[in-house]
């Protein structure tokens, strides 16, 4: 079979496979030696043949050279992980580890590309490259749709290293071993926030402690916390703000006694429009854990009495919880015992 954009097709148990003389290989071939022995096969139901955007995205890949460079840049990742884990010695793994995209390209032995069904009008493209390495597992397939890296995975264990989707709050959202993450826009939270004019801060979202692979939608209760952070609503900011300047009222004197500050570095604070100056935020964490409908959420800052171990509150529902050092804001083992012991502290 002859297709106008794939040219000579061999048709294969699952779809079809595209002849080695196609022009768009052989510019792609000339473009990135990488391409020299690939394999390309479309993914199609028997007796059909290759749909529109299959060909859009396969004509996307031979012209558009940032696709095949981001591509790259995910299986880096997935590879440098591998070796990293590897048993053998630490120097032998760093000599074997590639350091960059460049190096990376210059030592791929195969790579083949799989075209595959189009869902919701877009086909995704899969890029399976083979690292020479002595390490076992130092080969990662990247996948592709509509221009962009959505997925990197190790072909040795199957786990998804790297995850991408869009999300109609948070736009491009990041899946990254066990959370996603993103930037969301905080009105309600813009005084605390620095360098960003916008009000963007990041935001984590848990899938928990048994997480598996990651899903496709978050939790209702995540979502519901994301409309509230995204909104102009500052009921929790207010609490929060609150409790910190509470107990850094209450402990400053105890920080400077250690020696380290002095009460330049550590002003008498009385109005949370103040907190800026030592407690800028961070970052918010979306946990998986709820109750009534409502997810936990944590809130880390930095914090100038603590630069190692910073500040975290954790609430629910618009209350405070608990504070302690950052890691209050996200560590769901010690979580419940921190809101028992600091009960109705905060109300």
């Amino acid at each position: 079979m002859t297709d106008p954009v794939f040219g000579q097709l061999t048709s294969t148990e699952s779809g079809w496979q595209v002849d080695s003389a196609n022009e768009c290989i052989a510019r792609l071939r000339a473009r990135e030696s990488m391409f020299e022995n690939a394999i390309v096969s479309i993914a199609c139901p028997p007796g059909e043949t290759p749909t529109d955007s299959q060909r859009s995205a396969f004509q996307a890949l031979c012209e558009d050279v940032e696709i095949s460079t981001k591509s790259l840049a995910a299986a880096l990742t997935v590879i440098q992980r591998a070796c990293d884990s590897n048993q053998s010695s630490y120097i032998e793994n760093q000599r074997l580890r590639p350091p960059s995209v460049t190096a990376l390209q210059k030592m791929i032995m195969s790579c083949k590309v799989h075209i595959q069904p189009e869902a919701k009008g877009v086909a995704r493209v899969d890029i399976a490259f083979d690292y020479y390495s002595r390490i076992p597992g130092t080969s990662a397939r990247a996948t592709f749709e509509d221009n962009t890296v959505v997925e990197a995975v190790s072909l040795k264990t199957g786990e998804i290293e790297y995850l991408h989707r869009r999300h109609p709050i948070l736009g491009n959202v990041e899946f990254t071993g066990s959370l996603w993450s993103a930037k969301i826009c905080a009105p309600g939270w813009r005084p605390l926030i620095q360098d960003n004019p916008n009000g963007e801060t990041i935001v984590s979202i848990s899938q928990g402690e048994d997480h598996g692979p990651p899903v496709d939608q978050f939790l209702p209760a995540q979502e519901q916390a994301l409309r509230e952070i995204a909104s102009d609503s500052n009921q929790t900011y207010l609490a929060v703000c609150n409790a910190i300047l509470r107990d850094y009222q209450r402990h400053r004197h105890e920080y400077l006694e250690i020696g380290w500050l002095t009460s330049d570095d550590l002003p008498i604070l009385s109005r949370i429009d103040e907190l800026h100056k030592i407690a800028p935020i961070i970052g918010i964490h979306i946990l998986a854990e709820h109750r009534d409908g409502k997810a936990f959420v944590g809130y880390e800052f930095h914090a100038v009495w603590d630069e190692e171990h910073g500040c975290g509150v954790l609430t629910h529902n618009g209350k405070v919880l608990a504070i302690g050092s950052a890691d209050t804001a996200f560590d769901v083992v010690n979580m419940w015992s921190s809101i028992e012991e600091q009960n109705g502290q905060w109300d």
